[in-house]
């Protein structure tokens, strides 16, 4: 379809892009984007080596899972400039905390990132996202700028975010959403 063969164009050429936006709620084929689009979108992002910002927003696509964010995230360790990465999937109810141990794998040679947003609430994430949370904040020394918003985390494991957050002595900004 149309928004792959743009996505193609982009795999095809080294793309001196800083900034890559991608919105997919509400506009046609992008709006019903899966797995396997996600597949090519990561695909054409890893070409992108010299990106500072990224940010995917992929809000309440329903044929969205675990799998195609996975391809998402194996692109981020090309991305030696990354700066900024904001990836949005509330109410993707096919993602699980999963996902969080790729995007911290992902994450973990981009120790350079100063501001972060993942906007994970209405998912299948539950309480097995703090592990990986704190696995990732270990890593992101820099970061100044964190958006975070979970929903389904139980008392005792938004304690537990408090304190890794206290790991992250370079933050000045912090914008935080939990709820049960």
């Amino acid at each position: 379809d149309e928004g792959y063969a743009i996505l193609k164009d982009l795999r095809g050429n080294s793309l001196s892009l800083r900034k890559f936006v991608l919105n997919c709620r509400g506009y046609g084929s992008l709006a019903r984007i899966s797995d396997e689009g996600c597949r090519h979108i990561g695909s054409a992002i890893n070409n992108l080596r010299r990106l500072t910002h990224l940010s995917l927003d992929f809000q309440g696509l329903d044929n969205i899972s675990d799998v195609g964010i996975e391809s998402l995230t194996l692109s981020l360790p090309s991305l030696v400039q990354l700066n900024a990465f904001k990836l949005n999937l509330e109410g993707c109810k096919k993602v699980t905390e999963a996902v969080l141990q790729k995007i911290s794998n992902g994450i973990r040679s981009a120790n350079h990132l100063t501001q972060l947003s993942l906007l994970l609430g209405f998912t299948g994430i539950r309480d097995g996202a703090v592990f990986y949370l704190q696995q990732m904040f270990r890593y992101l020394t820099r970061l100044n700028d964190l958006s975070l918003s979970l929903i389904g985390i139980s008392d005792d494991k938004g304690s537990e975010i408090a304190e890794a957050l206290t790991s992250l002595s370079s933050l000045t900004r912090l914008k935080l959403w939990l709820t049960k």
